[in-house]
């Protein structure tokens, strides 16, 4: 009984009432801050910073430097050896390709086509 009078006291307090609006009022208007002020973009210059343990590249052109284009975490080694292994796992495949004899070109076009779009991935992942 007690919790529910003290959770009704707390609803008062913060409630409130919104006043209606005429919307088919004809000279009913939503108001803007300011229409002839002009809104300023701005470019912030390309730099390497710190964000929280993560090291990022703000670029300018991209996004107006305000988001990263590349970031490497504190776990920087082991995304140095992901991205070593994958390239060897590419570079293999690629040398399992080329020695087989009869392969159709479309076959052989398509493998490299999976292969790339996989590293394409590996490093939209990490990166």
């Amino acid at each position: 009984m007690m919790l529910f009078k003290n959770s009704q006291i707390e609803s008062e307090k913060f409630s409130y009432q919104m006043n209606p609006v005429d919307t088919k009022n004809p000279n009913f208007k939503i108001k803007s801050k300011d229409p002839k002020k002009k809104k300023t973009k701005v470019h912030y210059p390309t730099q390497i910073m710190y964000v929280g343990n993560i090291k990022c590249l703000f670029v300018s052109w991209f996004k107006r430097g305000k988001k990263p284009l590349l970031s490497i975490g504190p776990s920087w080694p082991f995304t140095i050896g992901l991205l070593t292994f994958a390239f060897c796992a590419f570079f293999y495949f690629l040398w399992m390709i080329s020695l087989l004899k009869v392969v159709d070109s479309r076959v052989r076009q398509g493998a490299i086509t999976v292969m790339f779009v996989n590293i394409g991935f590996l490093f939209a992942g990490i990166l």
